[in-house]
């Protein structure tokens, strides 16, 4: 297939735009590992969704605690953290009605010892909230003592003393690890700006 430019187009913006542009989201789509809730183990009251990209948790009367659980330690498959892991993120929906006394909390933690993991700094790899909220979960995966080992995962849903409602519900959704960023990325990126700096300077001087 032959390319050709009419007058009026210019073959700078196809080659230092368009082709980086176009190869930067195709490096962002396959960049990412996306962890399957289905390989969890889930309690009555969890309902992952057919993909695994989702769960909706409910409290249940019967549990204190709804586990949305990945445990090595008891036949389940673990998450394993690659070599190059840089982040693992979560985002989460937490709805606590009135009347409720409930807190949300994920970690991630030794199959082994049940211990929770730090990173490479000394943090706690855990997360809680005890009052209604969304957000994006981000955890420091970089140069942490154990890369390259599948691990333990879990979400729960904890009823606190005197909580007497068990209407609150947790979505977990886009349990993903992320790579340490490609330098081949960053420099189609860079193409990619440079390409829109010179079109635009070469508009300005037509």
């Amino acid at each position: 297939m032959k390319l050709t430019f009419g007058k009026n187009e210019n073959p700078v913006i196809f080659i230092f735009i368009i082709i980086p542009l176009v190869s930067l989201f195709l490096a962002s789509s396959a960049c990412c590992t996306l962890i399957d809730l289905n390989e969890f183990y889930a309690d009555p009251s969890v309902i992952v969704a057919s993909d695994g990209t989702s769960a909706n948790m409910t409290e249940d009367s019967s549990y204190s605690t709804v586990l949305l659980s990945n445990d090595p330690s008891l036949g389940d498959p673990g998450v394993f953290i690659p070599l190059n892991a840089y982040t693992l993120t979560f985002n989460y929906t937490f709805v606590e009605p009135g009347g409720n006394n409930d807190y949300f909390f994920a970690w991630l933690f030794d199959p082994i010892t049940y211990s929770v993991l730090q990173d490479a700094d000394g943090n706690d790899l855990e997360f809680s909230l005890d009052d209604s909220g969304s957000g994006l979960v981000t955890w420091n995966l970089a140069g942490a003592s154990f890369l390259g080992t599948t691990v333990g995962m879990e979400f729960q849903l904890n009823a606190n003393q005197g909580d007497n409602a068990y209407t609150s519900r947790v979505v977990v959704s886009n349990v993903q690890v992320n790579p340490v960023p490609e330098p081949a990325t960053v420099f189609l990126f860079g193409v990619g700006l440079s390409g829109m700096l010179l079109a635009r300077r070469k508009n300005k001087k037509a």
